[in-house]
């Protein structure tokens, strides 16, 4: 096969891997996202190294030469006799790509675990995309180096014939590779409708207020109980989509005064939207300076999915947290994060518990 031909080859693969990564990372949902993904993550991967693995063709013949077999030989599973090359045929070399692909997948979470990233969409798109474009590419500058007679190129002129061709021969021959074919469709099936139909009462947002501790972690806990007025504090309100579908997200925040459980007065703050994908989490970091003086007043995170009306309220938003405190005159209390011993004894604890908010 000229290098030509393995040059489409290689542009195919490559413009398959970019295709799939696209139609995932789109968030248009629905079946066509969910097989994309599954090419993504459980096929192209083995299949663009088993290029680079094994350049050749089956035991070194040509791919017509493969192609025009028949008779008892078919495409045996091993590869039939002849000089032993690293060479695999076409539908070995399927298999081969899903069977190493499925043993990636754990390599791919370790590997985002070493790199301390969170293991979410992107980050598995990325590592996936790289190592089927990187391998593809390698692959090819090896399969350049094989000779034409023995060079492993996608048989595109000879798809129907290599399908007829797997299952001529004798009945041991074609029952094993009706058996691996059914394999291969019974494991993609299952892991797309897996993927495809999530467990009932697993999606939800979750919303949490963070604030940075001394070692610039964030934690859901250490709220300011008291502010100096005039002054101001870092916060951090986290949004987490496990919604199984692309969400913009419109965050409003409000200081109210509270009486009587009554809000006799609110005031807005800030309001920013964001727009996450699956698995995706938004921390988005303000500084709250507050309009009012006073005690127990509450910083009310409002969010909503989509746009936030003008009027936003507690009754209308999607999720809503909450924290309470105090903001007294310029030369009273103690300061713009001030927080009592009681605080830390226990006010933090039910404070954590108020303003983290999960609901399926």
């Amino acid at each position: 096969m000229s290098r030509k031909g393995l040059a489409a080859d290689a542009i195919v693969t490559l413009a398959l891997v970019a295709g799939t990564a696209f139609v995932v990372s789109s968030g248009i949902g629905g079946p066509l996202q969910v097989v994309a993904g599954a090419v993504l993550v459980l096929f192209l991967p083995g299949y663009a190294v088993s290029t680079l693995v094994f350049p050749a063709t089956e035991s070194g013949r040509s791919p017509s030469d493969v192609m025009s077999r028949r008779g008892n030989a078919g495409w045996q599973l091993g590869g039939g006799s002849g000089p032993k090359r690293a060479g695999l045929p076409f539908l070995e070399r399927l298999a081969f790509g899903f069977g190493l692909s499925v043993a990636f997948v754990p390599v791919f979470a370790w590997t985002l675990d070493v790199g301390m990233l969170e293991y979410q969409r992107p980050a598995i798109i990325g590592i996936a995309t790289g190592t089927a474009a990187v391998a593809t590419i390698l692959g090819a500058v090896r399969r350049a180096r094989t000779p034409d007679g023995t060079r492993y190129v996608v048989p595109f002129a000879h798809g129907v014939a290599g399908v007829r061709d797997a299952f001529d021969g004798s009945n041991g021959n074609r029952a094993v590779n009706a058996a691996l074919a059914v394999a291969i469709l019974l494991a993609v099936g299952a892991v797309t409708f897996s993927l495809a139909a999530p467990a009932d009462g697993s999606e939800f947002t979750q919303v949490s207020i963070l604030t940075e501790q001394e070692n610039g972690n964030l934690t859901a806990g250490g709220y300011p109980e008291q502010f100096t007025s005039g002054t101001s504090s870092e916060m951090v309100l986290l949004v987490e989509n496990y919604e199984h579908e692309r969400t913009k997200y419109t965050a409003v925040v409000q200081l109210q005064r509270v009486e009587d459980g009554q809000v006799v007065e609110r005031e807005e703050l800030n309001r920013e939207s964001q727009t996450l994908y699956p698995g995706q989490s938004w921390q988005y970091g303000h500084r709250v300076t507050p309009t009012m003086e006073g005690q127990d007043l509450r910083l009310v995170y409002l969010v909503y999915r989509g746009d936030a009306p003008a009027d936003a309220r507690e009754e209308t938003a999607y999720r809503s947290v909450n924290i309470w405190f105090d903001v007294v005159p310029v030369g009273n209390g103690n300061g713009a994060n001030g927080s009592s011993q009681a605080a830390t004894d226990g006010t933090t604890q039910t404070a954590t518990e108020t303003a983290t908010q999960t609901e399926p």
